[in-house]
């Protein structure tokens, strides 16, 4: 029970392992996963050589799921363009199988040694980065050492060696155990590092056939770890069911012509850990190679087999760029809330948008729908704050956690905005209806201007928010003032004008200036995106004070235009 004891800790230190190097290659270029798989996508041919690179990136097959199913909501990659890349990366992925089977144990310490003086001593990101690395190469090494080891106290004619022999006489159970097992330890790098550990052993004789179906198994594991990922959304789950059909066709043919793999292995040169990595990296290869020309006719499959929903049936709101599965990086995650942010800054202006027109048209049915968006609203809010949470700031180094408080606070505030367009403006289309409140030309006129002048301020904060542009953030504090001035200007001439003329009820007066006020307070929100981007500005270039001049003129020019003079 001991040795059982013993083997899964060393399992366990391999899967920590392949945690850790996610992490140390997040920190070296998590930032440039999103860019790359977008330039993948517009060269179909390149998919399968983009993917091997892919797998440098993300080197844990549980990782790449988690990427390849999130790309896919994301709607960066179709599910065909990424059935393509996932070909390559898998065969990318098998180098730390045959790094594993190296028998390089002896370096771990040394590996162990330099990762955590480079993490544990050092301040910047890439250093820290390697030093991760290095430290998880260590720890995978350091794991296999110890299943050898105690692989190596098996008694050669006990129950576990007899199980062994037995399980040789059926491969198929054997590959559905090695499936179970991916599954569990969500990594297939975990399940065949087990095996290149048995197989290292010199007590332990490792059958040919159980190594290959167990390695059949663990691949085609992963298959249904991806399928359990993307089963949320349509695009995934046609994805998952893709990549699903060609490991199963992979595996049913490495079944089939399992007697003549095993001779062939048997008669090869090298160790059995050798063969184990060689099977690993041969049935990947072997997939590449077939599925490749069926990569169109699988994904059509899968659109069959997984039906877009009745014409008639409402689709379920919710997350679409963020997922309850696991968290593969603070890079790759933060770009997922990321786009979940802008999603809730699109749906908070078109709600905007659309409350001014059934203010202006007297739609109060288009008023009332409005207003249940901002559940639309509270539902995204609760999910990303959930999604950030479990980031955690462990995942993140410095820059990354100032990201995650960023995303926040914008979505704080869009929140806000949200209950203001609900409870306050919304109400004002119902209070307009009611009491037949009519506006004179002008003072349609210079609302309309002024409400135009918010929308934009919106565009321009949701823009400064997502690319984090000084030039942007500045020009959206002068249209904060600008619009300050704006609406004072606009409610001393309202005032003026009813003694002027007193033909206005108190009812007109208030809507008006309640609309003007709300419109103000949204306008406030959305220019808080430009304190935390010029908390971090540079000093400004000549060609920067250029545009902020150009810009000014501008504003100048709108002000007039609503007739407020500087």
């Amino acid at each position: 029970m001991f040795i059982l004891l013993t083997i899964l800790g060393g399992v366990a230190l391999i899967q920590f392992g392949v945690r850790t190097l996610r992490k140390g290659t997040d920190r070296l270029f998590g930032s440039q996963i999103g860019p790359v798989l977008q330039n993948i996508a517009r060269y179909p041919g390149r998919t399968v050589f983009s993917g091997l690179g892919i797998s440098l990136l993300v080197p844990s097959s549980t990782g790449l799921s988690s990427l390849a199913v999130q790309t896919v909501q994301s709607g960066y990659v179709l599910p065909r363009q990424m059935l393509g890349i996932l070909l390559g990366a898998d065969v990318g992925l098998t180098v730390i199988s045959q790094l594993l089977a190296l028998h390089v144990e002896a370096c771990a310490p040394l590996l162990l040694l330099a990762g955590v003086f480079l993490y544990q001593y050092t301040t910047a990101t890439k250093s820290r980065g390697v030093g991760q690395i290095l430290l998880s190469f260590g720890l995978l090494f350091l794991g296999i050492g110890i299943i050898q080891s105690a692989a190596a106290a098996f008694d050669p004619h006990g129950d576990i060696v007899q199980l062994l022999e037995i399980a040789g006489h059926n491969p198929i159970r054997m590959a559905i155990l090695a499936a179970i097992l991916a599954v569990v330890f969500q990594s297939s790098t975990a399940t065949v590092g087990l095996f290149i550990g048995l197989a290292g052993s010199s007590t332990v004789a490792l059958p040919t056939p159980v190594m290959v179906a167990g390695v059949v198994g663990a691949n085609v594991g992963v298959a249904l770890t991806t399928l359990f990922l993307g089963w949320g959304q349509i695009s995934s789950r046609r994805m998952a069911v893709a990549n699903l059909m060609a490991k199963g066709l992979t595996a049913a043919l490495m079944l089939i012509l399992l007697p003549w793999a095993a001779r062939l292995l048997e008669h090869s040169p090298g160790t059995i850990a050798r063969h184990v990595a060689n099977v690993h990296t041969g049935f990947n290869v072997l997939k590449a190679l077939i599925v490749l020309p069926l990569v169109g006719s699988l994904s059509k499959l899968a659109d069959l087999i997984v039906p877009l929903p009745p014409a008639g049936q409402k689709e379920v709101f919710g997350p679409r760029y963020i997922s309850d599965g696991p968290i593969e990086g603070g890079s790759l995650a933060l770009g997922q809330s990321l786009r979940e942010v802008l999603r809730v800054s699109e749906i908070v202006r078109a709600m905007c948008n659309d409350w001014w027109r059934a203010f202006e048209n007297n739609m109060e049915l288009l008023a009332r729908e409005v207003a249940a968006r901002d559940d639309h609203i509270d539902l995204l809010d609760r999910e990303i704050q959930k999604f950030l949470s479990r980031v955690g700031a462990e995942n993140l180094d410095t820059d990354q956690a100032a990201e995650q408080m960023r995303q926040l606070r914008f979505l704080s505030e869009l929140e806000t905005v949200g209950d203001v367009i609900e409870r306050n403006l919304c109400e004002l289309v119902s209070k307009k209806i009611k009491t037949a409140t009519t506006f004179s030309k002008e003072s349609w006129r210079k609302l309309e201007v002024f409400q135009r002048l918010v929308a934009e301020n919106m565009i321009i904060a949701e823009t400064a928010f997502n690319t984090r542009d000084p030039v942007l953030a500045q020009k959206l504090l002068r249209h904060k003032d600008a619009v300050n001035r704006c609406a004072d200007e606009l409610r001393d001439e309202h005032f003026r004008r009813l003694n002027r003329e007193l033909v206005e009820s108190h009812e007109t007066t208030a809507i008006y200036l309640e609309s003007i006020g709300n419109l103000r307070r949204i306008n406030s929100h959305y220019s808080h995106v430009a304190y935390a981007i010029l908390q971090n500005d540079k000093p400004p270039s000549p060609f920067r004070e250029l545009l902020l001049k150009a810009d000014e003129i501008s504003g100048s020019q709108t002000l007039k235009h609503l007739g407020v003079t500087e």
